[in-house]
């Protein structure tokens, strides 16, 4: 690819045929020195590339992204979000009461939907009860 991305952007020869320019380049041993890759018809212009310093380049500018960006960590970034415990300790230090979370942990799953069930019914009967008014029947055109 970075013989490529060179042809192209220094050269502005079309990727399509940077890429097969680059393909027959890199057949050859690295350490070439001139290589002949394409010819005008007349023969009086060729474009040449000096493998070896092509590969001494890149070799070099990967050595530098590897020792300044260092090696990539395998998986997933640590998090940065605090830990529950964390989170827990942090609402306590703001002054939030979690003894109502704490008991309603300790009740079993059957006490805690018998209490969702109560307060749901304690709701619905707080409730207003909507007044409907009676429909009116509407008059078709034949009786106005």
């Amino acid at each position: 690819m970075g013989v490529v991305r060179l042809l192209s952007r220094e050269f502005g020869i079309p990727v399509a045929r940077a890429a097969e320019l680059a393909d027959q380049a890199l057949r050859h041993p690295p350490e070439t020195r001139a290589l002949a890759l394409t010819a005008s018809e007349e023969g009086a212009a060729t474009l040449l590339i000096d493998l070896a310093r092509y590969h001494s380049s890149f070799a070099s500018a990967l050595s530098a992204a590897i020792n300044q960006g260092g090696a990539r960590r395998r998986g997933r970034p640590p998090s940065r979000r605090p830990r529950k415990r964390d989170a827990v300790a942090q609402a306590e230090s703001h002054g939030v009461d979690l003894s109502l979370v704490r008991a309603a942990i300790e009740r079993s799953p059957a006490e805690r939907l018998a209490r969702l069930d109560a307060n749901a019914a304690f709701l619905r009967a707080l409730r207003p009860v909507p007044h409907r008014k009676p429909p009116t029947r509407l008059l078709n055109r034949h009786e106005r």
